[in-house]
């Protein structure tokens, strides 16, 4: 049985649509030190910062066909979303907005991946905006009404983590430097792990990782009731 991650983000192009992210970087370097922990020991796989998108979408299908049926698999992503055609495009640095499906990654495409994977459990994490627009695409439902959402697929070992519902926007935060749902994450698997093992049973699971952070974004909101 072996755990596996692929983590991978971007800035996102330079535009007068879109405003390169901040942040990005500390997101990544975060989830692969916290998932590497001896607490979580993951293998992690981190794209490489100027892999052309054709490059990530090969990675994408190797990394998830590596994995048998005694696996776990995780797939991250920081960055921006972009919803367009039914569809959500995981921005690049070199996207051009006007030819989305050459030069972004489909979510669509990410998990038909992860449905294909043979792993016996399976996560994506997508950090950025619009990623409820793959609930109508995937025929997903809602699970969580608050700023962080959980989507379960018919499959019971495919679950899905985002930062924002449909035609929502994730936010970098300064005091953070990074991403809530990222920086959140990482936290409940280094320095808060003790806090986000809800049943103590020594491990996070899925359930676990939910609650915690349904509560620390609850407990943002109340601290910050005019922010995002």
């Amino acid at each position: 049985m072996t755990r596996r991650a692929l983590v991978m983000g971007s800035k996102g192009p330079s535009t007068e649509k879109v405003t390169p992210l901040r942040y990005v970087d500390n997101d990544i370097e975060r989830i692969a030190v916290s998932l590497r922990d001896p607490k979580c020991g993951f293998s992690v796989e981190v794209v490489k910062p100027g892999t052309g998108v054709w490059g990530v979408r090969r990675q994408i299908a190797r990394s998830a066909a590596s994995c048998n049926a005694k696996d776990t698999f995780i797939c991250h992503f920081s960055g921006h979303g972009l919803p367009m055609a039914g569809d959500l495009y995981l921005l690049w640095d070199s996207s051009d907005l006007e030819q989305l499906n050459f030069t972004a990654i489909a979510a669509s495409e990410v998990m038909r991946a992860l449905r294909e994977c043979k792993a016996r459990n399976k996560l994506l994490i997508l950090d950025c905006c619009n990623a409820g627009s793959i609930v109508k695409a995937a025929g997903m439902k809602s699970a969580v009404e608050d700023s962080v959402k959980d989507l379960e697929s018919l499959a019971d070992n495919y679950q899905v983590l985002m930062a924002s519902a449909l035609s929502e926007r994730a936010f970098e935060f300064d005091e953070l430097q990074g991403g809530f749902l990222s920086t959140n994450i990482a936290l409940a698997l280094s320095e808060k792990f003790e806090e986000a093992d809800r049943d103590k049973d020594a491990r996070i699971s899925f359930e676990d990782l939910e609650r915690w952070l349904q509560e620390r974004a609850y407990e943002h909101n109340k601290q910050s009731p005019d922010r995002p």
